[in-house]
């Protein structure tokens, strides 16, 4: 069925390990959801507004997700293939060689982001932590700078809070707006102070998403993205100095890769149980790496993948189990 759907709709189906939950069937490839098992999180946008995002383009594309996916492109297709592979001993986990196949998604375009190096606490809205003190002190001066574009315009606003709500912005104000009723939140939490509503002061203990309650309609618009963004997952930074949200089951040393055809970029984890000349990886999920969503990856890569250029991140192949 994952085959069909991949014939179908192309790689963007990948974005289901999303919202279908971690994987509850025994050898389940990791590129394959779960649909058994849905995702626990309260907040509904869980592929990060993936509609607005472009990764593995170069322009946002006429199809896209579920939109007209019957019409995916002849160059798209060529971008990827499944095989079965002879199965291996799996040193990740220490299962025991088996025999048989196992199908195994070969990426045939794709770009190597850099590698995980600094992973912060999970957020979780449904436990009232959303740790973003915790997160502000992974990164340095240079992503807290604020732009020098005009204050009505989300280039004024730091790399650091683009992040935290997936570069969508309502309006500045109401983005830096949330971010300070958040910490003000917090402020009380730590101490027995009140906090400041919409609709006056109310004592703590108070759930965070209750902050934004009786405020105008675009701030608790903004407060939604920033908790759709943020809910079960980490602030990352990877080796190549970039910063972004990756899922909760992400670890130190796992890497990021956008794939052509994809919107999002995504988490892998090395597999030792190739046994070819590709890397080999299992899928985490999908991640939010800001400054690579709109495609800037692909500046001087044709529509086949070649390097056209020289001076831009290799293209390289690799092949998920």
């Amino acid at each position: 069925m994952a085959t069909v759907l991949l014939d179908e709709l192309g790689l963007d189906q990948l974005l289901d390990l999303v919202i279908s939950g971690p994987q509850t069937i025994p050898n389940l490839p990791s590129w394959v959801p779960d649909w058994t098992n849905r995702s626990t999180s309260t907040w509904p946008l869980q592929r990060f507004m993936g509609c607005k995002q472009y990764a593995g383009y170069t322009e946002p594309p006429e199809t896209h997700g579920w939109e007209n996916y019957s019409n995916i492109s002849e160059t798209e297709q060529k971008s990827w293939t499944v095989s079965h592979q002879p199965t291996g001993s799996d040193t990740n986990t220490g299962t025991e060689a088996g025999l048989g196949l196992r199908p195994a998604l070969h990426i045939h375009v794709a770009v190597h982001v850099g590698n995980i190096i600094k992973a912060g606490p999970i957020c979780s809205i449904a436990d009232n932590f959303l740790p973003v003190k915790e997160w502000s002190l992974l990164v340095d001066e240079r992503h807290h700078a604020k732009a020098g574009a005009e204050e009505t315009d989300k280039l004024s606003l730091s790399l650091f809070e683009r992040v935290l709500t997936s570069d969508n912005v309502v309006y500045p104000m109401a983005l830096r707006m949330a971010f300070f009723r958040i910490q003000q939140y917090y402020k009380a939490n730590n101490s027995a102070d009140t906090v400041t509503t919409g609709k006056g002061e109310l004592q703590t203990p108070l759930l965070v998403k209750d902050v934004f309650k009786g405020m105008p309609i675009s701030y608790e618009r903004q407060a939604d993205m920033i908790f759709s963004a943020c809910d079960g997952r980490r602030f990352v930074v990877t080796d190549a100095g970039y910063i972004g949200l990756a899922p909760g089951e992400t670890e130190i040393g796992d890497a990021v890769w956008v794939f052509k055809h994809v919107s999002m970029p995504f988490v892998c984890r090395d597999f030792a149980g190739g046994n070819g000349s590709e890397a080999a990886f299992k899928l985490v999920s999908s991640c939010h790496i800001q400054g690579v969503m709109q495609g800037a990856v692909w500046t001087g890569v044709d529509d086949d993948g070649d390097d056209v250029v020289g001076d831009r991140l290799p293209v390289e192949s690799l092949v998920i189990f």
